[in-house]
Formats: structure tokens, C-alpha cells, sequence
């Protein structure tokens, strides 16, 4: 039985793998209401990105200056402003989720 289930699911893979990578999903997102789960998850995810690549930037630049002084400077203390600055909205997005 189990093997006849696992049977059908690699059919119905074969069948629509193909149709399902020509989806644009960042449409369907934006298509979704704003209350929407997977909308919060795509949302989450992307800022993620976005803050994480700004961050990895921030510290790229401050790495660089650290080596070159030998000490913290005022690079270092704005990643780490910024880096607060991202928890602090990340907090605000879980607050406003919780209370719609």
C-alpha cells in the first residue's frame, strides 16, 4: 500500500513539476489578501534577505576599516545600530501579525 502511495506522488511530480516552475509565485503573493499566511512568510523572508545582504555589507566595509585602524570605529557602531535597528522592526512586524 504504501509503496503504491509513493508510486502515485512520484507520478503526480513527474506530471506537473514542469508547470509548477513556470508560476510566476511573487504574483500569486501579491495576488493573496494582506492577512494571508504564506503572504506574512514571503514578506518575512524577503526583508530577511534585504537585511541580512545590507548588514553583510555594513560589516564588509567595517572589517576592511577595523584592519586598517586596529581599532573600533565609527563603522562598527553603526552595524551594530543597524543590526538593532532590524530587531526593533522585526519585533513591530510580529507585534502588528499577532494583533490582526
Amino acid at each position: 500500500m504504501f509503496v503504491a502511495v509513493l508510486a502515485g506522488v512520484a507520478l503526480l511530480v513527474r506530471r506537473f513539476a514542469p508547470e509548477l516552475q513556470k508560476i510566476d509565485w511573487e504574483k500569486k503573493f501579491e495576488a493573496m489578501p494582506d492577512n494571508a499566511p504564506p503572504k506574512w512568510m514571503f514578506r518575512n523572508i524577503t526583508a530577511i534577505r534585504d537585511n541580512t545582504d545590507r548588514i553583510l555589507k555594513l560589516l564588509e566595509g567595517s572589517s576592511a576599516h577595523d584592519a586598517a585602524s586596529g581599532a573600533a570605529t565609527e563603522s562598527s557602531v553603526a552595524v551594530d545600530a543597524d543590526v538593532a535597528g532590524v530587531s526593533e522592526e522585526f519585533s513591530r512586524r510580529a507585534r502588528r501579525r499577532r494583533e490582526s
